[in-house]
């Protein structure tokens, strides 16, 4: 049960962008600055402050169901080559899909695909490519959804694929006989 309550607090913390934050932080010193001095100027910043937060709060209820299939190819290439991947995303939800956003970690760069509003059981597909430089393993995912207010103040991610790995290996040079 602690467990629990700690998970959806924790949840709820990382829902709220550091713009959120800059605005509960000023809105409440606000409040206690206008409640000191007595300045109208500074209660009406506090105010709007907290108004801003409270409209942009409704922006997270609702839930996105969708179907999200991330295919690359091939999974172990030589450095220098290039893998093929593209990423489909299926709204299985009875009514319309929002448009969101799309979010896919490639090593250490994230893509970003806008994803427009999808009737029920439509599809959208986008397709990328990562070039393969060193050798390595490079993860690809996992995709997520980011449902947010059009400002940035609240947003919550919603993982939808597992971790790939991408092999990369050096090239090989053949070598001549040593007999």
């Amino acid at each position: 049960m602690r467990r629990k309550l700690w998970r959806r607090l924790r949840a709820g913390v990382r829902m709220v962008r550091p713009l959120g934050w800059t605005l509960l932080a000023l809105g409440l010193a606000g409040l206690v600055g206008a409640g000191l001095t007595g300045w109208a100027e500074l209660a009406v910043l506090a105010t709007a402050c907290l108004v801003l937060l409270a409209l942009t709060f409704p922006f997270l209820f609702g839930r996105t169901r969708v179907d999200v299939q991330l295919r690359l190819e091939p999974l172990r290439v030589i450095a220098g080559d290039t893998v093929a991947g593209d990423i489909r995303v299926t709204n299985i939800a009875t009514g319309r899909l929002l448009p969101t956003i799309l979010l896919l970690p490639v090593g250490t760069s994230v893509h970003r695909y806008g994803i427009p509003l999808l009737a029920p059981q439509a599809s959208h597909e986008e397709s990328f490519t990562i070039r393969t430089e060193h050798r390595g393993v490079i993860k690809v995912g996992p995709a997520r959804t980011r449902r947010g207010d059009p400002l940035g103040v609240f947003s919550r991610d919603l993982p939808w694929t597992k971790v790939q790995e991408v092999l990369v290996r050096p090239q090989m040079l053949p070598l001549s006989s040593l007999g």
